[in-house]
């Protein structure tokens, strides 16, 4: 196993995406279908609210409010 060698790669990891970047990739969703609509939205929820996929998958319905409630 430690004779395997590892492959070089001149490519970087994507640590985060700059604003410019975020705005061209969600152009780029049809929202006129369902699934665009859906793509979008969880792109933007990921983006605006820092989650991580593992805390948008559990979201559930009762984890959503609509409607504002002053403090």
């Amino acid at each position: 196993m430690l004779a395997i060698t590892f492959k070089r790669t001149d490519h970087r990891t994507i640590d985060y995406l700059e604003a410019e970047e975020l705005r061209t990739l969600l152009e780029q969703i049809d929202r006129r279908t369902v699934w665009g609509r859906r793509d979008y939205v969880l792109l933007a929820l990921m983006f605006n609210t820092g989650a991580r996929v593992q805390e948008v998958v559990t979201l559930q319905t009762n984890d959503l409010r609509l409607s504002h409630h002053p403090a």
